[in-house]
């Protein structure tokens, strides 16, 4: 077995320590114009979905007098910002 291929094992975990250590690693960017999406976007969109469908709705009826008036949605705009 050529020892050269030895060398891309070697490379990936750089990049698997970097991004431990740094929370990036170069090929991020390329991962990311794949379609590849955060952990904290995958649970923004699973919120928002939530929300659509409804399941926070027996929450807020059972809170209504706790929060002024606020619903989900609003929660969700002030997240995403």
């Amino acid at each position: 077995m050529n020892r050269r291929f030895f060398a891309l094992p070697a490379v990936v975990a750089g990049f698997l320590l970097q991004h431990a250590i740094q929370g990036w690693c170069p090929p991020m960017p390329i991962f990311r114009r794949l379609g590849f999406r955060t952990q904290l976007e995958i649970e923004m969109e699973r919120y928002a979905l939530k929300a659509m469908r409804g399941d926070f709705e027996k929450i807020t009826r059972f809170n209504s007098q706790e929060n002024d008036g606020h619903t989900t949605n609003d929660v969700l705009k002030v997240m995403e910002q």
